[in-house]
């Protein structure tokens, strides 16, 4: 018989099938008290299905460290004795910058945090998508600074090139977000018990409508700076009242359970 630690040690080192066909009941059994915390499951595939603790920890995680990114871009300015107040408000545009990066990244928070609280479980793809989404989302310190740079300067060309690769990143951001959307609509079985299929359906155009303002503000910038800047603007304002609405569908879908 083969001692129990080399039988631990070639159940999770040999491919599923060999091991399945090797020690039949044996192989069910030491799977099952591996994962018997993540929802009893009786195959292999299923040990791929997690729960969310982890998940929304790593995630929570990357949102504090971008947000402590952002503030990093603040230093002292060069200034002569009793000229400090026109230093700082010198710094307008990346204060600027600063305050409508945090409030997107804020909101995106917001949106991540509450939409995923409505999941009892994750699997592999729900893993890779959200990585793609984190990815695009500490894109967003770059195209801060740009802006802040270029807002600082005054050019023309230069605040139009800063404030396009923001919408860039920002349509990034959004598109990343339907994916999310629009796999989790079709895979209901993820999601807790009390939340409608219409209420997905409801929010998954939501960063489709982000997306097209993005879309909207590149060509605006083209012909107006300040008017693609509005937009653009416009764009994270809109995902701050998105996310208001979703939560209170939320609320409501979670009173019509109780």
């Amino acid at each position: 018989m083969t001692p129990p630690h080399q039988l631990l040690y070639f159940d999770l080192i040999l491919p599923y099938q060999v091991l399945e066909k090797r020690f039949g009941r044996q192989f069910e059994k030491l799977i099952t008290v591996i994962t018997c915390e993540l929802w009893y499951p009786k195959t292999l595939w299923e040990v791929l299905i997690l729960k969310t603790d982890r998940f929304q920890a790593f995630s929570d995680g990357i949102f504090a460290i971008l947000i402590t990114i952002l503030v990093l871009e603040f230093h002292i300015p060069d200034y002569q004795p009793g000229h400090l107040l026109a230093a700082l408000l010198a710094q307008w545009p990346l204060i600027l910058s600063y305050v409508f990066s945090y409030f997107y990244v804020g909101t995106l928070w917001l949106f991540h945090h509450d939409y995923f609280n409505m999941l009892q479980r994750i699997d592999r793809n729900v893993n890779m998508l959200n990585l793609l989404m984190l990815f695009s989302i500490t894109l967003l310190d770059y195209p801060m600074s740009l802006v802040a740079d270029a807002l600082t300067t005054g050019n023309r060309q230069d605040m139009q090139t800063a404030f396009i690769v923001y919408d860039l990143v920002a349509l990034f951001i959004s598109a990343t977000f339907y994916f999310m959307y629009a796999y989790l609509h079709h895979h209901q079985d993820l999601k807790k018990p009390g939340i409608s299929m219409a209420f997905y359906a409801a929010i998954k155009f939501d960063p489709v409508r982000s997306v097209t303002i993005y879309g909207l503000a590149i060509v605006a910038t083209f012909w107006s700076v300040w008017l693609g800047a509005i937009l653009l603007a416009g764009g994270i304002i809109f995902h701050f009242l998105a996310y208001l609405r979703m939560s209170r569908q939320l609320e409501q879908a979670k009173g019509g359970t109780a």
